[in-house]
C-alpha cells in the first residue's frame, strides 16, 4: 500500500457508517480531492487484498408495511488483517 492508498483508505476509515458505500466514496473523494472513481477502485482493491474489511449491519427499523419490517443498513470499512504494521 503506497502513501496516496493509506491516505484514502485511513480517510474511508474515518468516515464510518453511511447509509450507502456511495455515500463513503463520495465523503472520502470530498476530502481527500481524489476522484471518486479512483477512490472506489482503490477502496475495492484493497478490500480484495485483505487489507480493508467491508463491513454492513442494520441501522434501525424505519417503517412497518403490514408484518414486514423494513431496515437500512450502514456500511463501513474497517482495517483488515493485513492492514501494514
Amino acid at each position: 500500500m503506497n502513501a496516496h492508498e493509506r491516505m484514502i483508505a485511513e480517510a474511508a476509515i474515518n468516515v464510518g457508517r453511511c447509509y450507502t458505500y456511495e455515500e463513503i466514496y463520495d465523503n472520502v473523494s470530498q476530502s481527500t480531492a481524489t476522484s471518486i472513481d479512483e477512490v472506489k477502485h482503490t477502496l475495492e482493491h484493497l478490500a480484495a487484498e485483505g487489507i480493508l474489511c467491508k463491513r454492513c449491519g442494520p441501522a434501525h427499523h424505519v417503517a412497518k408495511s403490514g408484518t414486514s419490517e423494513y431496515e437500512l443498513v450502514r456500511g463501513w470499512f474497517e482495517k483488515g488483517d493485513l492492514w501494514p504494521k
